[in-house]
């Protein structure tokens, strides 16, 4: 792939809603599961929700949001993804994290989330590191194993184990339903 956007490209003044959507195994250069540019001036938005972003290949980043573009992610999931660089999100641009997990190793010597100075989280599970800014927490995050991201309200937990297991595959589950 020699373009950005693996699944999903974001470049004009549009607003982009995805719900319940399980975006696996993309690729791009520069975001393989989203790339949003508001680089243009034309100040995108997107909103995922109920959303797994899983397995994908990047040169940079699972998430890559560009300057003038706004992300609010909720109820979702980012893991096991590989990039060169910023294996889980690159946000020069603003993130917003509510209730959202990304179990990410760090990647090419990079941190799983860089550009953490324009990321907010509230409720959120960061098992990955951060680069050396700090994510603007609203409480209730739990950042594991270590301390990176620079979490700093009470009622955040920093260097605990997530306990997280791995992530169940939608089909089997909804056999065990039927």
């Amino acid at each position: 792939v020699t373009g950005p956007g693996g699944a999903l490209l974001v470049e004009d003044r549009v607003d982009v809603t995805l719900e319940g959507s399980d975006l696996a195994g993309n690729r791009g250069l520069i975001g393989s599961a989203l790339f949003c540019d508001g680089t243009a001036g034309a100040e995108p938005t997107v909103f995922i929700d109920g959303t797994t972003l899983r397995d994908g290949v990047a040169g940079v980043g699972t998430v890559a949001i560009e300057p003038g573009c706004g992300v609010t992610m909720r109820n979702s999931t980012i893991s096991g993804n590989t990039a060169f660089s910023a294996s889980a999100v690159r946000a020069l641009g603003s993130l917003t994290l509510a209730q959202t997990t990304i179990v990410q190793p760090a990647s090419g010597g990079q941190a799983g989330v860089v550009g953490a100075a324009n990321v907010t989280a509230i409720g959120s599970i960061l098992a990955t590191e951060c680069d050396s800014a700090n994510v603007v927490s609203t409480g209730a995050n739990v950042e594991s194993p270590g301390d990176t991201c620079g979490l700093g309200e009470s009622d955040d937990r920093v260097g605990v184990p997530a306990k997280l297991e791995a992530l169940a595959d939608l089909a089997d589950i909804q056999a065990a339903i039927n």
